[in-house]
């Protein structure tokens, strides 16, 4: 799609998800509707509403991770608007449908500003939880979640007023009240979150206001039930994961700057392409921007980098990579953890 309608790259965000770049403007309803054909959306990734959900995205077999994914996936398909313009707009091209779906969630006017959240395990940091409008923490064991609120790490270059803030834990729910409690946070933000001044508008700022013990009672009420007192968290790691010296099955790649296309060094794109086709592994995407340290691939960059995960057997990934390396390059992609 991308070498069709773009410009022949790919990126991948720390947000976990994917974006091409350089699609005209006569091309656009022709991407979005190949995306749809493949089972992908863009629906959601720009605009006032929930963006992408991220989620710890170490593969464990079956275990709590996996577990944490499968209801992050079913938690944002309850959290995208349900406008049928989109298919109307980059799909059908014409009025299609005469009902009107009311919007239970967005209201008439959507939220004041985009709004992030992020979700993980008891113990493990990787999706920097205090960053997001809404952090959620899994505890397995327990069969119960801790909710924090108010992170945002933007602000407004010159303007005093805007600056980063830290979520805060607002309390400990079960897993049963995991959609309520959510549905009744982000409508809160709709409701009271600032509409006059977009610079100030992201829930941050509505939690520093009205302080967390005002937040948490409407949110008790809306949810209609009460929070227990959040558990405290430590965390035993804030890894991305990119290294697992635990499980030989996974192997770790690290793009410079996110960025899926071919250099003059390494035709990223030839290899990852070959090693998709060949053997179709599970692919997952790291949150976080990564240092500068151990990785699977040798970095013609020094400074940040997005990184990916790809869960595949690393004793049959690895010798394909290398072959697909620009002749005569001294540098070799893999190399072992």
């Amino acid at each position: 799609m991308s070498e069709d309608l773009a410009q022949a790259q790919l990126r991948l965000t720390t947000r976990q998800s994917v974006q091409i770049h350089g699609v005209s403007k006569v091309h656009l309803a022709s991407l979005v509707t190949r995306l749809i054909q493949s089972d992908l959306t863009s629906l959601s990734g720009c605009g006032d509403v929930v963006r992408n959900l991220v989620a710890c995205p170490l593969p464990d077999q079956g275990g709590v991770r996996d577990t944490l994914r499968e209801i992050a996936r079913g938690l944002s398909q309850r959290l995208k608007p349900l406008s049928h313009s989109y298919l109307e707009l980059f799909v059908a091209r014409e009025k299609v449908f005469d009902i009107v779906k009311e919007e239970p969630l967005y209201g008439d006017q959507y939220l004041p500003r985009k709004f992030k959240i992020g979700m993980t395990v008891a113990g493990d940091n990787c999706v920097d939880i205090y960053s997001h409008d809404l952090g959620l923490v899994y505890h397995p064991s327990l069969e119960s979640w801790t909710v924090l609120v108010g992170g945002g790490l933007a602000q407004s270059h010159g303007l005093v007023r805007t600056h980063a803030l830290l979520a805060q834990p607002l309390g400990q729910i079960p897993t049963h009240l995991l959609i309520q409690a959510v549905g009744a946070v982000i409508g809160i933000q709709r409701d009271f979150g600032n509409r006059d001044d977009r610079r100030i508008a992201r829930m941050k700022y509505l939690v520093e206001s009205w302080g967390l013990e005002r937040f948490r009672q409407l949110a008790e009420k809306r949810m209609g039930a009460p929070f227990e007192a959040p558990r405290e968290l430590g965390w035993e790691s804030t890894t991305d994961h990119l290294v697992n010296d635990e499980d030989s099955s996974v192997l770790g790649v690290k793009l410079p700057g996110g960025r899926i296309h071919n250099t003059s060094e390494i035709p990223w794109a030839l290899a990852l392409r070959d090693v998709v086709k060949s053997l179709r592994p599970k692919i997952h995407i790291t949150h976080g921007i990564g240092r500068r340290g151990p990785c699977t691939f040798t970095c013609p960059v020094k400074l940040w980098s997005i990184r990916s995960i790809f869960f595949m057997p690393a004793s049959i990934c690895g010798p394909l990579l290398p072959r697909n390396s620009s002749p005569g390059s001294s540098k070799t992609p893999v190399k072992p953890c």
